[in-house]
């Protein structure tokens, strides 16, 4: 791996892109390893729902960086829920849990999928 795949993405970063079956995939950055050229994302929405909650070693190649954003989609909120359950983040699972309730309010009469706005405060 060479130094700019490193500048593209950092840990914690929103990614998108093809899983080797041609899965469309969306997740987080998890792990740069400066040795191995695959980078390790954490699915949290794919069209192969198998894929969600795991981790795909990832050539850059096949992801791209989703733009920096305040808004989230259902599927990110829920995940985001789940993350604050595992970490006994009460303030925070409140938070998330208001987020997705306003979501299906102003997005549950739509086919489309659309964007939650809310302000990541970590």
């Amino acid at each position: 791996m060479n130094n700019s795949k490193q500048e593209k993405v950092s840990v914690g970063d929103w990614v998108r892109g093809f899983a080797k079956n041609g899965a469309l995939i969306q997740g987080y950055m998890e792990n740069i390893d400066p040795i191995d050229p695959l980078f390790k994302i954490r699915v949290v929405d794919s069209d192969d729902k198998d894929l969600i909650g795991f981790s795909l070693n990832m050539d850059d190649s096949l992801i791209e960086k989703v733009p920096a954003s305040h808004t989230l989609t259902e599927p990110q909120i829920q995940y985001l829920i789940d993350v604050a359950l595992e970490t006994k983040d009460k303030e925070w699972f409140y938070e998330l849990t208001k987020a997705l309730q306003q979501y299906k309010q102003n997005y549950a009469h739509k086919n489309t999928p659309e964007f939650a706005d809310f302000t990541m405060k970590r």
